[in-house]
């Protein structure tokens, strides 16, 4: 079993591009050949079921954990079939955008 490293940096702020004159903050993570990065909208972690519950970020750690090893693009695809499951027959409330990167 591969040594796994985990960690989450959370952000905030305006979407790219929205404001010609917003000022973001700058973060640079270190990665090694190999390494899985997902970066995810929180309408992600916020689709609800029809319970009301989020799918949450413990949800999506989980999805991304089980998947690791597979190709970016499964990861994706598996994170938004996950978050699809979960909300059943309800539609996001919020848009959904998933970027996952093998360094």
């Amino acid at each position: 079993m591969q040594n796994e490293k985990k960690f989450a940096l959370q952000v905030a702020g305006l979407p790219l591009g929205l404001f010609e004159s917003a000022e973001y903050e700058e973060h640079t993570v270190t990665c090694d050949p190999g390494d899985l990065v997902v970066f995810y909208t929180d309408g992600i972690t916020e689709t609800m079921n029809s319970q009301g519950e989020d799918f949450g970020s413990e949800r999506l750690e989980r999805v991304i954990a089980t998947n690791s090893l597979q190709p970016a693009e499964q990861v994706i695809s598996s994170i938004f079939l996950a978050a699809g499951f979960h909300a059943g027959n309800l539609d996001p409330a919020d848009d959904q955008t998933v970027i996952a990167v093998r360094t």
